[in-house]
This record gives C-alpha cells, sequence and structure tokens, in this order.
C-alpha cells in the first residue's frame, strides 16, 4: 500500500551480542509485483522475500542482501546513536522602551488596561447602582489619564529597562495614579522591544533576563559533551547565549530514511541540456503541423 509498515520486534530476553544493540532493516525493496494488482495493492511479500528478511534478522550483520532483483539491507546500531539531548539557548532580553501613537492604540486594548473601566462581581456587591456608577466613572477616568500621560512621552525613547520603570513609578506618583505590577507590565509589553543596543534586563536577583522570543533549541547526540557543542555550533554566533540546563531533556528517534539513504548521483548538465533541446525541437515541430492544418503558416 502507500502506507510504509513498519514492524518491531522487542524483546526483555536479548542473547548476548544483541544487547545494547539495535538492529534496523529496509526491506521496502523485497518484495515481488503481482500478476493482477488488487486496487493500490500491487506487491506480494513471497516465501522467498521472507526467508531473505529472516536471514538478514538471524545474521545481525551490516549487509544488503540481493537476490534477483529482490534487496533487502541489514544496519546494526548501538542504543545510543538514536539518543539527544535537546537543550534550550537562551540569548539575553535587552529591551528599548519606545512610546508612540500605535502603541497607544495597541495598549488600549490590553486586559490590564481595560479592566481600570471595570468592575468585577465582587467589586459590585453590596453596593447600590449609583455606587457602582461612580466607582465605573473613576476608572474611566484613571483610564484617561493613563492615556494622556503615555501621550505625554511619545516620541522618547529609553535603552534601559529599569530607568523606564522608575520614570513611569515616578510618574503616576506624582498624577497620583495607582501603578499596579501587571499593569507597568501592560505598559512595558506593548511599548518595550528587543534592541541589540539596549542595556540587558535582569530580574530582583540580578540575574539575566532571558528573551523568550529568541529561545531556541538544538539536539545534540548522547554521546556528544553539551558544552563543547555548544561553544563549536553556538557561541561564536550568539556570544551571550547560555544554556538553561534546567530543561534539558533526553528523547530518542530513529530517522530510518535517513539512514538507509542512498546518493544518486544527478545526470551530467549536458546530457540534461540535450533532452530539453530534443523536447524544444518536438514540440516545435508538432506546432508546425497543427498551424499548417489549420492553413496557417508558422517562420
Amino acid at each position: 500500500t502507500g502506507i510504509t509498515t513498519y514492524i518491531w520486534i522487542i524483546s526483555k530476553n536479548k542473547p548476548n551480542h544483541r544487547v545494547g544493540k539495535v538492529q534496523l532493516i529496509d526491506a521496502s525493496k523485497t518484495f515481488e509485483k503481482r500478476r493482477i494488482s488488487i486496487g493500490n495493492k500491487r506487491n506480494d511479500i513471497t516465501a522467498q522475500c521472507r526467508e531473505m528478511i529472516i536471514k538478514a534478522y538471524g545474521d545481525f550483520l551490516n549487509k544488503e542482501y540481493v537476490e534477483e532483483n529482490k534487496v533487502c539491507e541489514s544496519k546494526i546500531f548501538d542504543n545510543i546513536d538514536f539518543g539527544y539531548n535537546e537543550i534550550t539557548i537562551e540569548t539575553p532580553l535587552r529591551l528599548k522602551v519606545e512610546i508612540d501613537e500605535a502603541g497607544i492604540e495597541s495598549f488600549k486594548e490590553e486586559t490590564q488596561y481595560k479592566n481600570l473601566g471595570k468592575l468585577t462581581k465582587a467589586q459590585e456587591r453590596g453596593k447600590t447602582e449609583e455606587e457602582i456608577k461612580e466607582l465605573m466613572k473613576l476608572g474611566e477616568e484613571s483610564q484617561k489619564e493613563i492615556i494622556d500621560l503615555l501621550k505625554g512621552l511619545i516620541g522618547q525613547v529609553w535603552l534601559d529597562r529599569d530607568e523606564f520603570v522608575k520614570m513611569i513609578n515616578k510618574l503616576f506618583k506624582d498624577k497620583a495614579i495607582e501603578l499596579r505590577a501587571p499593569l507597568r507590565n501592560a505598559i512595558i509589553k506593548v511599548f518595550g522591544r528587543h534592541d541589540d543596543e539596549a542595556n540587558i534586563c535582569k530580574n530582583t536577583k540580578g540575574e539575566v533576563e532571558a528573551n523568550s522570543d529568541l529561545r531556541d533549541t538544538e539536539r545534540v547526540p548522547l554521546d556528544e559533551d553539551i558544552d563543547q557543542y555548544f561553544n563549536r555550533e553556538v557561541k561564536p554566533y550568539n556570544p551571550e547565549a547560555w544554556i538553561d540546563k534546567e530543561k534539558t531533556v533526553v528523547g530518542y528517534e530513529i530517522p530510518f530514511t535517513r539512514y538507509f539513504y542512498k546518493f544518486q548521483e544527478p545526470e551530467p548538465a549536458d546530457i540534461i541540456s540535450s533532452r530539453i533541446l530534443t523536447l524544444e525541437l518536438d514540440i516545435t515541430a508538432s506546432l508546425r503541423k497543427l498551424f499548417s492544418e489549420d492553413g496557417e503558416r508558422i517562420d
């Protein structure tokens, strides 16, 4: 059929010579064509084919078995050959904060901003309709004051997030506007963007923060040292990167097709060019014949 079939033979009681080993057998060319196909079923695995597969399995060798036009190939690997460490590569967060009109419009859609003009069920509980309206009015006024403050900062740029936080905290405090952490974080999220020239952001413990947008993963073979791989393949291209080793996971994969891939030399360019020229001449001749039958001339 058109669907690849994989047969797994798994045992807890392997003979000594198979312990720690994996045998892969490619029997995709071990078949005989059916005389009459049944739908998409055009091939048969005959007794001879089965014997070839069984022999390849029993011999436990790196070997290609060929009989007539049938091919069966066996390859032996160590268990570790299929394993890898998936490492997480982090890059420092460098934020430039810039206030602009487009950002202000986006900020108006942020949940933390919208919630200022709303009341939760708990806030409404026990209050009269007039009290609820008054609280909502205060929230809407806070929204307007915040937008006015942000508009007053249009065109200004900060290359240090901490300096921006100090400024915005003082600005809100001077205007007697409450600035809770979730709202402040929403402001930074909307107006902050990565910039290689900006200062590195650190948390309250003084640890470098990672930029989740630049996070990447690499698969390192189990038999290779993670740090050596990182220093060779990553560090030269991203000097500030580091490995978050707490996120490292071990995985296994059997890329069957890759192990049995056989490179086929492409045809020489002159042969391909000759074939194209022949096709062009055939097409031209066919067109001449077609239009000459219609009484038109082609030069």
